[in-house]
């Protein structure tokens, strides 16, 4: 695999990772600020603006797999036909 494509492929698992910590880092303090925020504002803003991250996420982390999928195929490809 070329230098490109692995440094591609671990730029984007490195994105990966950060935004999946990022979540974690601020689920965590926001379960904190939460126990202090006891009204309906705070349960419609988790409900419009919060529960919907865990799904973007997952469906990022699908299309980051799907993508480096692809690189890795595509970058076998293009070793195959220059081997022919």
């Amino acid at each position: 695999m070329s230098a490109r494509i692995q440094t591609t492929l671990g730029q984007l698992t490195d994105c990966e990772n950060r935004s999946r910590r990022d979540w974690r880092d601020f689920a965590r303090l926001w379960s904190e600020i939460k126990e202090d925020w006891q009204d309906q504002r705070r349960t419609r803003f988790e409900d419009e603006h919060l529960a919907p991250i865990p799904v973007s996420l997952n469906r990022l982390s699908a299309v980051l797999t799907e993508l480096r999928d692809v690189l890795q195929t595509a970058e076998q490809d293009l070793r195959d036909r220059n081997q022919e």
